[in-house]
């Protein structure tokens, strides 16, 4: 099931690494600041990047694996 509207084609290609992993970690934390402003200090950004690195290479598995078992079947 689709539900963007892109063709078949289109959501087969691969995902390309758009930013690095320092640029995408920075403009989380610039984005972290803005929403936290003074209370910044509270978090601790480093786990918080670690945790939402860890859930986009889960996903990311999840994806491929799955894209795999299409392709046999």
């Amino acid at each position: 099931m689709r539900l963007t509207g892109r063709r078949k084609d289109a959501a087969r290609k691969p995902l390309r690494v758009l930013l690095s992993d320092s640029q995408s970690k920075n403009i989380f934390q610039e984005q972290l600041e803005k929403q936290l402003g003074s209370h910044v200090g509270d978090v601790h950004p480093e786990a918080s990047w670690n945790d939402i690195r860890k859930a986009v290479e889960t996903v990311m598995s999840a994806i491929t694996v799955n894209h795999n078992v299409k392709e046999k079947h």
